[in-house]
């Protein structure tokens, strides 16, 4: 079984990036799953915060999830030709 895990860049409730992670989900080839994860919880990234308190509990999860996966999918909006902020 290969395992995907799906990120949508989008925090937008009625985001057409988390519809189309959706329809990936559904239409993935047989063997195939792809686990949609969020993002939502992540915070921005703080190394005083990590030195001093190590990497936030949210993220190892994410982490550890990706590293035992076989692939990554990111669904993203374009905004003013680059990535969201999220």
């Amino acid at each position: 079984m290969t395992t995907i895990i799906g990120l949508c860049g989008s925090l937008r409730h009625g985001s057409f990036n988390q519809m189309l992670l959706r329809a990936a989900v559904e239409r993935v080839p047989l063997g195939t799953v792809i686990n949609p994860e969020s993002i939502r919880q992540i915070p921005l990234y703080d190394n005083d915060v990590e030195d001093a308190q190590g990497v936030p509990r949210v993220v190892q999860r994410l982490k550890n999830q990706i590293a035992e996966a076989d692939g990554l999918l990111i669904v993203t909006p374009e905004y003013n030709a680059s990535f969201p902020a999220s």
